[in-house]
C-alpha cells in the first residue's frame, strides 16, 4: 500500500474535484492517505478512517461509521410551540422559534417526550438529524479529559 501525507489541509485545498481524487485514490488504487485538518464535516466526506488526537495523545483511531457507533446518541429536532424549556428539561439547543435539538439516545427521547406533553408543550414533528463527526470528536475529547 502506497502512503501520502496531504498537511493541514484547508476548505479551500479541497474543491470538489479534489475530494473525488482523493476518495477514489483511497478506494480504487488502495492508497493511505493521511489527512490532518480541524474541518471535520469535510473528513467525513472523504475518510473511512478516522483517527482522533487531543493533546498530542491518539484517543480514537477507528473506521468512520464505528466511530458513529460509539457515540450512542443521537441528535432530535423538535418542531415545538414553545422554546423556552430551561424548567421542563435539560440540555437542549434552540434552534429558532419553533425547533428545538435535543442530542440524546432513543430511550430517554422516550422520557423527554413524556415530560415535554405532561407538560403541555406540543410536539408537532421529531426529526433524526445526522451527528456530524464535530458532535463526535466533542464528545470524545470531553470524555478523555475529563477522565
Amino acid at each position: 500500500m502506497k502512503n501520502a501525507l496531504i498537511p493541514n489541509m484547508t476548505r479551500q485545498d479541497t474543491p470538489d474535484v479534489t475530494k473525488v481524487l482523493l476518495k477514489e485514490l483511497v478506494t480504487k488504487k488502495e492508497i493511505a492517505i493521511i489527512i490532518s485538518s480541524h474541518l471535520l464535516s469535510e473528513i467525513d466526506n472523504i475518510c473511512n478512517r478516522i483517527c482522533i488526537l487531543t493533546n498530542g495523545k491518539i484517543i480514537k483511531d477507528e473506521k468512520t461509521e464505528e466511530i458513529k457507533k460509539i457515540i450512542g446518541v443521537s441528535n432530535y429536532i423538535l418542531e415545538v410551540n414553545k422554546t423556552s424549556l430551561q424548567d421542563i428539561i435539560p440540555n437542549y439547543h434552540i434552534i429558532d422559534n419553533n425547533h428545538i435539538k435535543i442530542n440524546t439516545n432513543r430511550e430517554n427521547l422516550s422520557n423527554i417526550l413524556k415530560i415535554l406533553l405532561s407538560n403541555n408543550i406540543k410536539i408537532y414533528e421529531i426529526k433524526k438529524d445526522i451527528i456530524s463527526l464535530e458532535d463526535i470528536f466533542l464528545k470524545i475529547t470531553k470524555e478523555e479529559n475529563n477522565a
